[in-house]
This record gives C-alpha cells, structure tokens and sequence, in this order.
C-alpha cells in the first residue's frame, strides 16, 4: 500500500490525499495520515534533488570525458612532433656524417 500511496498522492494536496486514504477504508488518524503525506512530500522533494544532482554530475563527466578526449588528441600530435624532430636529428646527422666523408674525399 506505501508504493500505492506513494505513486498515487505525487500530484495531490493534503486534502485530496486524506480523501483517498478515506476512500481505501483506512482507519488512520487524521494526524498520521499528515504525517505520512509530509513523509511523502520529504521524500519526492529527495528524489527531484538526485535526479538534478545526477543531470548536473552527468554533464559534469560529460566534460571530463571532452577534456580526456582532447588531451588524447593533445598527446597523439605532440607524439607524432617528437617522430617528426626525431627523423629531422637523424637526417642532420646523415648528413653531418655524409659531409664529412665528402671532405675526406675531396680534399
């Protein structure tokens, strides 16, 4: 009967409320009947703060999940700049080594 309660007073006032736990034939005095609709009311006011808190925490993962996908892309450039330098080095010394064997050479 809770759940039914629960489900059944979301959109109803006190008033209304105490009509329906009247119409049910229960026999629960008018100040445990309150009681339960504020217990009810706590309870829904609860449950609209985690469904916000939940959407503000979902677009806060979803900004770490951007963030990380731009530092990958970050990482795969500076990766591929360090390649880029690496190969360069190697071609200078080629060449410094190939100069030189060239003096040698010709002189």
């Amino acid at each position: 009967m809770f759940t039914m309660l629960t489900q059944c007073s979301i959109q109803m006032d006190n008033s209304k409320f105490q009509a329906f736990l009247c119409s049910e034939n229960a026999e629960i005095p008018a100040k445990k009947v309150d009681t339960i609709y504020q217990s009810i009311k706590g309870i829904q006011q609860l449950a609209l703060q985690n469904a916000l808190e939940a959407e503000q925490l979902s677009l806060v993962f979803g900004e770490i999940n951007q963030n990380m996908t731009q530092i990958g892309q970050a990482s795969s450039e500076v990766l591929c700049a360090v390649n880029l330098i690496e190969a360069a080095i190697k071609e200078l010394k080629f060449n410094a080594e190939k100069t030189k064997y060239l003096r040698k050479t010709f002189s």
